[in-house]
């Protein structure tokens, strides 16, 4: 493919690309049969646990969403996204938001930044949108409290030709330069810039030799050719990322058309940087590294170009997987058959941050690249992004289709999610979402420090009338739920004989599809109530038993339930409770302490290691032992004398058991 058919490919506008991509994607889903939005896939015990920052691109509002899609945070701007948004580690939301004017109408305008504190009030916002500079596509809040800035930089024509760019390319007034900002908030609405790097400062022509900056191209790999790309549109770069490596002091930029990526010295004065000397570099603001397309420097040919249209640029945090590699995510616009990837490259150094000069850059090849099984089926012309999560997995935002999805280890999918807010409205679940891109998704872990003391309970889910799905969000649990608390409590006395008998357990439960209920008064099976009947209510951590027939005077209840009858939210059946001592109308009080010492009395020793010792009421009984998901285990039994039995649990794994005599949950003990 000829670089030109590929520069042609580019010069199609970004809105243009999104219509088009919308309409293909909306036909490629007419076969969802019911859910088309929200969590679409949820694998419990694979995930990441944490929460999502949503910036949908055609919406004044940002989201911040659980794994299983419902709302915790919504934050509302006057402006529509300009494209991205962070959270900071006080709580509150830093956005960038879309100013629209005459002198800058790419695609990716902002033109605004804005914060707004955790309960959604404006602290602060700063105007970058004027016939010199506007904020586009990305910035980034740095640890100081300052804020890099990608800026579009006006180069009037003359003065780009003036300084080499052929004559009638600017395509405009101006040439749309890239500049980058760091910003000091001040106030409410000012800012203070305390240090900058200008493109224009760093470039190099071959065209006319009586202009500035002219030489061979293939000499200066640390100069941007002003020439190399010119398609009807001024503007030249389309930087669409920017990221920092504290550490390293540099910054990385992701050039859309030059499909590159470019790394500068931070460490520099401004004056440093706008030379080709100085810093902690030695080299002033010229590129110390770049890589994805060597014939932008005359170093390679089209064959050699790695990147297409690429976005989203960074370093991996160096405690992760991969650590300290450069990860983005690769739209493939302009490569054929067209589909995207998601990859990581490890730069050539010869110590941190000093990168081997042997050109083209290494290295030859990127260290990982993530497709999916069937290539075409995983397309993002424009936007889009991805970022490394702490246990290893990849956040992927595949952006024109608004979906994310998260990868393991192993590069299997296991979670996805669609978004389905569209300006101020939002899908219902089983319409076909157009219009719902989103720039990027943000990932934050439950340990965020911009969480510490606030409250983030979810909500309902962001799509209309969601159609059921499974999930549970957090910790992964796999404990049962434990009972805690009777009612009427055990011992109690005088209580009418018509009560209704309810059980309290450490965590919310709901009901099953299918078992029964078994009320034994005095050792006897009195009735048998099926899981869904309305006599059974549960009531967030509380069981509650309407029985048809009354209790006796001072009789002993005991419940039976069958497996999986009732469960918790990450769908562990109740595998732990003993209800054979409900003794109603005896005098005395009793609570959870008492339970657990009646529980203790029964099994012992408990804890135990190698047996555990039951007495039983009759010689000859039925006993099994299961583990907390329910299943049998194997033991050995010996019996002793007065009807006691000694069970060898040697080689038992270390967890909670449950003791069933003839179908009838006797007890709990924990083998250690």
């Amino acid at each position: 493919m000829s670089k030109k058919y590929i520069h042609l490919s580019s010069k199609i506008k970004f809105f243009s690309f999104l219509s088009i991509f919308f309409l293909i994607y909306s036909f490629q889903n007419t076969a969802y049969a019911q859910k088309t939005v929200g969590v679409m896939k949820y694998k419990k015990g694979h995930l990441e646990n944490g929460y999502i920052l949503l910036p949908p691109m055609n919406s004044n509002k940002t989201f911040l969403i659980d794994k299983c899609g419902k709302m915790i945070k919504m934050w509302k701007s006057k402006y529509l996204a300009g494209m991205h948004a962070y959270l900071l580690e006080d709580g509150s939301l830093l956005r960038a938001g879309h100013i629209a004017d005459s002198n800058y109408m790419g695609a990716g305008k902002g033109g605004i930044i804005e914060k707004f504190s955790w309960d959604g009030e404006l602290l602060w916002s700063y105007k970058i949108s004027n016939d010199s500079l506007a904020q586009h596509h990305d910035f980034l809040p740095m640890k100081n409290g300052n804020i890099l800035v990608v800026t579009w930089h006006g180069i009037p024509e003359a003065q780009a030709e003036d300084r080499g760019r052929e004559t009638g390319t600017c395509f405009g007034k101006k040439l749309w330069s890239e500049r980058i900002l760091e910003i000091k908030p001040k106030g409410t609405n000012d800012a203070e810039v305390v240090w900058q790097w200008s493109l224009i400062d760093h470039i190099v022509q071959n065209k006319d030799i009586l202009k500035p900056d002219y030489d061979a191209i293939s000499n200066h790999p640390e100069l941007v050719d002003i020439n190399y790309f010119k398609n009807s549109d001024p503007d030249w770069i389309h930087i669409n990322s920017v990221d920092y490596n504290e550490d390293l002091d540099q910054i990385m930029l992701t050039c859309h058309h030059l499909n590159e990526i470019w790394i500068i010295d931070h460490g520099t004065t401004t004056a440093q940087a706008a030379s080709h000397s100085g810093g902690k570099r030695g080299k002033g603001g010229d590129l110390l590294y770049r890589w994805g397309n060597p014939e932008a420097y005359q170093k390679g040919n089209s064959l050699s170009q790695k990147f297409y249209g690429h976005h989203n640029a960074h370093w991996i945090p160096k405690s992760f997987k991969d650590g300290g590699s450069i990860l983005l995510f690769n739209n493939g616009l302009g490569r054929f058959p067209l589909f995207s990837t998601v990859e990581i490259l490890k730069p050539v150094e010869s110590s941190p941050g000093n990168y081997t000069q042997n050109f083209p850059y290494g290295p030859e090849s990127q260290s990982w690249i993530y497709k999916d099984s069937i290539p075409t089926q995983f397309f993002s012309m424009v936007i889009s992004g991805a970022e490394r999560l702490p246990n290893g997995n990849t956040l992927i935002c595949s952006g024109v289709s608004g979906k994310a999805f998260e990868i393991d280890k192993n590069d299997k999918i296991v979670w996805e999610y669609i978004n389905p807010v569209i300006t101020d409205t939002v899908i219902t679940d089983g319409e076909i979402p157009t219009a719902n891109g989103v720039f990027r998704y943000h990932f934050y872990p439950d340990t965020f420090a911009g969480f510490k003391n606030k409250t983030l309970t979810p909500g309902n889910p962001l799509e209309g009338k969601s159609i059921k799905y499974s999930c549970s969000y957090g910790n992964i649990d796999m404990t049962a739920p434990v009972p805690v608390k009777f009612f009427p409590m055990i011992g109690t006395a005088n209580n009418q004989p018509n009560t209704i008998p309810q059980i309290e357990f450490n965590e919310n439960i709901v009901k099953g599809t299918s078992g029964n209920l078994y009320i034994y008064e005095n050792n006897l099976l009195k009735e048998t109530i099926e899981i869904s009947s309305s006599k059974i209510n549960v009531n967030s951590n509380k069981l509650m038993i309407n029985p048809t027939d009354l209790f006796a005077k001072n009789a002993k209840i005991s419940i039976g339930l069958d497996k999986n009858c009732l469960t918790d939210s990450s769908n562990n059946g109740i595998a732990i409770i003993d209800t054979s001592q409900w003794v109603f109308n005896i005098s005395g009080d009793a609570g959870f302490n008492d339970f657990k010492l009646l529980v203790k009395n029964k099994i012992y020793p408990n804890p135990a290691q190698s047996h555990i010792n039951i007495n039983l009421n009759q010689a000859s009984c039925k006993i099994e032992i299961i583990n907390y998901t329910g299943q049998k285990v194997d033991f050995i039994k010996t019996e002793g004398e007065n009807n006691k039995v000694k069970l060898d649990i040697s080689t038992l794994n270390t967890g909670v058991y449950s003791v069933l005599i003839d179908n009838i949950i006797y007890g709990v003990f924990i083998k250690n």
